[in-house]
């Protein structure tokens, strides 16, 4: 089960079980009790997750008291992919419950005891869970976007000018996020570790807060190098006198930029972090408009590698993720897609809990 997270979301007014929103999850638990009280049929496993700040929530409480009332053995975590090397941070609430077939009264089992229901939250994945094999966990150290992003789905590598636009933020959407007289974007690059979690509101206008932003590689005989100077090859050939063509000519780089960096005609990682930080809006837009750095949003396919969505169906995985190509006014936009990994869930996280709730 994954209830609606905005009863418990920090952000919004945690109304908790007084939420319309929680009313659906609280008729299952009327359902579950009549099941197994009268009817001895309760389901053997129960799954839950949610955002955190759920492990506070009196409904939790409501959940877990009743589980234990009922026999079940409750394991409750809180836990983020980049705990098992994925180079992204999603950190939620997760309840596993399993029905017992022997009744327990006393003890930390007991659902009269307040203390019980804090002694079983896991911040780390039992080492137990993390067990090697062919589809087990091979590090928990968080791989660089570059080892961790399959090549075969990189749209770098196939994505035309045209296409690659699309995932672009553009200049002024940046200006408009000024806050504090500073910018507080995430923005990682390729040899990056880590990333923000992505949710429903990536792609939007709203840039803080809604997952990582990627800044494009600057390095020679990328997709993206060559973009960029085709761009501006254009540009300079229609108007010589341009902005462009000059600064393809004779454009320095402040001092503030690392030359010995893999970023030679470029801003790299750490620059552009400290100049948006610092809010220079000239030295922003010459970021920008020179194309000496460009952002971009993650592709619907990146968020889904990152989330562990199978894209590729094998011997093992006789399915995959694939969302409807868009054509016209039929298929899934970006937006689309992104809305609807922003409110999942990330699949190796949810499968080793399972696993090992179902062998347990």
């Amino acid at each position: 089960m994954s209830p609606p997270c905005q009863p418990f979301t920090r952000g919004g007014k945690y109304l908790d079980d007084k939420d319309e929103r929680t009313k659906p999850l609280l008729k299952i638990l009327e359902i579950l009790e009549d099941l197994e009280r009268n009817k001895g049929k309760g389901p053997k496993y129960l799954f839950l997750e949610n955002v955190k700040n759920f492990e506070n929530s009196n409904t939790r409480k409501r959940i877990v008291t009743l589980l234990r009332e009922l026999n079940y053995e409750t394991k409750e975590y809180l836990l983020s992919p980049n705990q098992i090397g994925v180079p992204n941070n999603r950190l939620r609430y997760y309840l596993t419950a399993v029905k017992q077939c022997t009744s327990r009264k006393t003890g930390k089992n007991d659902p009269n005891n307040d203390s019980a229901l804090n002694d079983t939250m896991f911040t780390e994945f039992p080492t137990e869970y993390l067990k090697q094999g062919p589809n087990g966990i091979e590090s928990t150290k968080p791989k660089t976007l570059k080892e961790y992003l399959n090549p075969e789905f990189d749209p770098q590598a196939t994505m035309d000018e045209n296409t690659i636009e699309q995932y672009l933020v553009p200049l002024e959407k940046i200006m408009k996020r000024k806050h504090n007289n500073r910018f507080d974007f995430d923005i990682v690059d390729m040899d990056s570790n880590n990333t923000t979690t992505f949710t429903k509101a990536y792609g939007s206008k709203h840039l803080i807060g809604s997952g990582s932003l990627l800044l494009m590689s600057q390095q020679p005989g990328t997709l993206s190098t060559h973009l960029s100077s085709t761009s501006q090859n254009k540009a300079a050939t229609a108007d010589p006198s341009s902005e462009i063509a000059n600064s393809n000519k004779t454009h320095s780089m402040p001092d503030h930029v690392n030359r010995n960096s893999c970023f030679p005609d470029g801003y790299d990682l750490q620059s552009v972090r400290e100049i948006l930080s610092r809010g220079d809006a000239d030295q922003i837009e010459d970021m920008f408009v020179t194309k000496k750095a460009q952002l971009r949003f993650f592709t619907p396919n990146e968020v889904a590698q990152l989330m562990n969505f199978p894209l590729k169906s094998d011997s093992f995985l006789q399915t995959a993720l694939k969302f409807p190509p868009q054509d016209g006014n039929s298929g899934i936009s970006n937006r689309q897609q992104w809305q609807l990994l922003g409110n999942s869930v990330n699949v190796k996280v949810v499968s080793v809990l399972l696993k090992n709730m179902i062998e347990q």
